[in-house]
C-alpha cells in the first residue's frame, strides 16, 4: 500500500459503524469528498452508491430506524442525519465507479474516496492526481464542474477554510466557475433551480432573485 493510501485508509476508518452503513443502504458504498481530504475530524461523511440512492426511500429507511438514526434534513439531492454521534450525508449523485465519481467533483481536495463491502469492511481507496497536489500543497483549485453555479456559493466556504489561500489564487478560480456558469446557461427556470437545490433546498426556497437572474442570462445568450 503506498503512503497516499495509507492516509485515506486511516482517514476512511474514522467512520463508526460502516457496517450499519451498509446495512440500511443494503449495499456496499462510497464514501467520498471533503471527509479525507484533512486528517482533522470530518464536519459530515457524504455516502454514494453507483447506482444512486433513493431520497425518498433513504428517508423512510432513517425513520423507521430512530432513535438509532436522527434525521436531520431531506433535500432533492441528498438526506443527512445523526449516527453515532457522526453526521451522515446519503447523496443521489451517482456515477459508475468510483473513479468516475471523484473525476466529477469540483474541487480537487475532494477527489478521493473509499470503497466498502456490503458488510462494512473497506476494500480499497482511490484518488486523482490532482488530489495529490492538493495534498502537497494545501490548497485546491477548481476541476470544472456539472453545477458550476453551486461550485460558486462553496468558493466562499472554501476560503474561509483557508483551502484557497490568497487572492492570487480565488480570483482566478472565481472567473473559471463564472466562465463555466456563463457556458452552461440554463435550459429554462427549473433547471436553474435545480443547480440552486444542488447547494440547498433552503438556499432555493429563499432566492427570490431567481426568476431576474435566469432571465439576465438568457438575454445574454440571446446576444
Amino acid at each position: 500500500m503506498d503512503d497516499m493510501n495509507k492516509i485515506l485508509t486511516a482517514r476512511a476508518i474514522r467512520l463508526e459503524h460502516p457496517e450499519e452503513v451498509a446495512d440500511i443502504l443494503g449495499s456496499g458504498f462510497i464514501l467520498a469528498g471533503g471527509a479525507l481530504s484533512s486528517d482533522d475530524p470530518p464536519k459530515d461523511f457524504d455516502i454514494f452508491r453507483p447506482e444512486g440512492i433513493d431520497i425518498s426511500q433513504m428517508r423512510g429507511w432513517l425513520q423507521c430506524r430512530m432513535p438509532q438514526w436522527t434525521l436531520l434534513s431531506k433535500t432533492s439531492n441528498a438526506v443527512t442525519a445523526r449516527h453515532c454521534g457522526q453526521i451522515i450525508q446519503f447523496c443521489a449523485y451517482r456515477k459508475e465507479t468510483p473513479e468516475k465519481l471523484i473525476e466529477a467533483f469540483d474541487f480537487s481536495h475532494c477527489q478521493a474516496a473509499a470503497v466498502f463491502e456490503r458488510d462494512g469492511s473497506l476494500v480499497r481507496t482511490v484518488h486523482t492526481p490532482r488530489f495529490h497536489d492538493f495534498v502537497l500543497s494545501g490548497h485546491t483549485r477548481y476541476t470544472g464542474s456539472e453545477y458550476p453555479l453551486a461550485s460558486l456559493m462553496r468558493c466562499a466556504k472554501f476560503i474561509s477554510r483557508g483551502l484557497i489561500a490568497t487572492p492570487a489564487e480565488w480570483k482566478p478560480i472565481i472567473m473559471d466557475v463564472i466562465t463555466d456558469i456563463v457556458r452552461r446557461g440554463f435550459e429554462d427556470e427549473d433547471d436553474y433551480s435545480d443547480q440552486c437545490a444542488s447547494i440547498s433546498e433552503s438556499f432555493r426556497d429563499m432566492n427570490s432573485d431567481a426568476s431576474d437572474l435566469f432571465t439576465l442570462l438568457k438575454q445574454g445568450e440571446n446576444k
